[in-house]
């Protein structure tokens, strides 16, 4: 309970959130949203999750968490995944919200739930990407069908908002939340006050940090350090994180000489994945540049990446052209050698600018705040104008 203006008690909403799993980046947003003061909310997930490539983080004693249980409906190429237990979680629950993951066909139970949720006068949100999908007309029609009948909806950036209004949505029931990493993969006041990017140094430090996975086009990157050593630039490369395409990309990197200025971390977490990506001068994530692209900004590191934004996910809405980073055409390896020397030498000039965006949009309290203040303009009705 807690006090309204007037001085009268007001019960916490109620609210259920699903999810495939508890990804480990969702870990603190999760964690605060259940203790939050305004929502008694409860995550419906299935922790042991073995239909998705996307990591659990173990359950802790603050997460309000109903376990479900992920049964596949067909073969992993078809996707389809049916999570037992979800609606008994509403019946156990009796929430006044319901918030879902985005409109995706593969997650049958969410549209059963949905019905279920409607029938009973219970507010409905998407929350997802802002996509249409790649399913053809009618995957498009499908998800523009669910979307209009929502009573809102929880965008990751401007983009995928603009895309839900165009669709049909009335722009008073769209809300960008951005997105957060956990919170272990933010620097600490400590490290960044003990972080001096002002120092000269002879060599340039280029970071990757992410999978080692064909989407992620890497060799654009390889290609372009090789032009970018050719022009007598010195310069060290810094791959984070494994993957399928490790061992081609290391026989690639030999091919081309690079083998002494390249150096293969493997997977990394926590302050050794920090230390790499705060020790660059600029992060470079040729394609995909997701969550990868706000933990490398949230160290005060630059990001170039392709500027094909209908092939980037909604992260790339943190790399803001000459302020935390920038786009080169994508495959060109030119293209990318010649940001590659524009930017080098620029992270001291840039960093602050970094850190505050970080600041502004992706960290946990804001992701959890703005789903907040959603939920509850969506609940009382009143649209974006509704007050906390």
């Amino acid at each position: 309970m807690r006090p309204t203006a007037d001085g009268n008690q007001r019960t916490r909403l109620r609210v259920l959130l699903q999810s495939p799993n508890l990804p480990h980046y969702r870990r603190s947003l999760f964690t605060r949203l259940c203790s939050s003061e305004l929502l008694e909310l409860t995550v419906a997930a299935d922790p042991e999750d073995r239909t998705t490539k996307v990591g659990s983080f173990e359950p802790n004693p603050e997460l309000r968490l109903k376990r479900l249980r992920n049964v596949r409906l067909a073969p992993r190429r078809v996707g389809l995944v049916w999570q037992r237990g979800l609606l008994r979680s509403f019946h156990a629950t009796r929430p006044d919200c319901v918030v879902l993951g985005g409109v995706d066909p593969h997650h049958v139970a969410n549209f059963f739930l949905f019905f279920l949720a409607k029938l009973r006068g219970r507010k409905v949100l998407w929350w997802g990407h802002g996509t249409l999908g790649s399913q053809g007309r009618f995957g498009r029609w499908l998800r523009t069908l669910f979307y209009r009948a929502a009573d809102g909806a929880l965008a990751y950036d401007e983009r995928g908002a603009q895309r839900l209004i165009a669709a049909g949505l009335d722009s008073d029931r769209v809300f960008v939340v951005w997105n957060s990493l956990d919170e272990a993969d933010y620097p600490s006041p400590e490290e960044l006050a003990g972080d001096n990017c002002e120092a000269a140094s002879p060599v340039s430090r280029i970071a990757y940090s992410g999978r080692l996975s064909a989407r992620k086009e890497l060799d654009v990157l390889l290609d372009a350090m090789a032009r970018v050593r050719a022009n007598s630039l010195s310069v060290e490369l810094h791959v984070v994180g494994g993957g399928p395409e490790a061992s081609r990309l290391k026989a690639s990197v030999e091919a081309l000489g690079l083998s002494e200025s390249t150096t293969f971390h493997g997977a990394l977490y926590g302050r050794a994945a920090r230390e790499v990506l705060r020790s660059a001068d600029l992060c470079v994530i040729p394609a995909w540049a997701g969550l990868a692209a706000v933990h490398a900004i949230a160290q005060g590191v630059p990001v170039l990446t392709h500027g094909d934004l209908d092939r980037q996910p909604p992260e790339v809405s943190a790399i803001l052209p000459g302020e935390t980073g920038d786009f080169f055409r994508r495959g060109d390896a030119d293209s990318l050698a010649a940001k590659l020397q524009e930017w080098l030498g620029r992270r001291s000039e840039l960093r602050q600018r970094c850190l505050d965006l970080v600041a502004e949009r992706y960290t946990p309290e804001r992701h959890a705040s703005a789903i907040e203040a959603a939920v509850f303009a969506v609940s009382r009705g009143g649209g974006k104008d509704a007050r906390v």
